[in-house]
């Protein structure tokens, strides 16, 4: 790990690694680490070690640092509303109806979503 920043209101802890990674961890529940408290997002972006992070004054935006040469400017309201699998199936819904290459049964997995 090669920075971290906390939110303005202390509720969310970003960390740059070595690993291209900056994680988004939840302190909600008063943790003062990464290892008290709850991962909420793995970002990827950097091409190389993300450096350092820093969170604007009203926590809404996240500026990651890399070694790459690059600042990555990450929307944290959006992130914090991503829902992942029901994101992941719209994105899969029409290839899940439309290819032949998928099972019969396997083209309802995202029902109900």
């Amino acid at each position: 790990m090669w920075g971290v920043a906390f939110s303005p209101d202390g509720t969310l802890l970003a960390t740059a690694s070595i690993d291209e990674t900056v994680k988004l961890w939840s302190l909600a529940d008063g943790a003062t680490t990464p290892a008290g408290g709850t991962l909420i997002n793995t970002l990827k972006q950097h091409n190389s070690g993300v450096r350092s992070v820093a969170f604007n004054a009203e926590g809404t935006v996240l500026a990651s640092v890399g070694d790459d040469e690059t600042v990555v400017l990450w929307n944290i309201p959006e992130i914090l509303q991503l829902q992942s699998l029901r994101y992941g199936c719209a994105w899969i819904s029409d290839y899940l109806r439309t290819s032949s290459a998928v099972a019969e049964s396997d083209r309802r997995l995202c029902e109900g979503l």
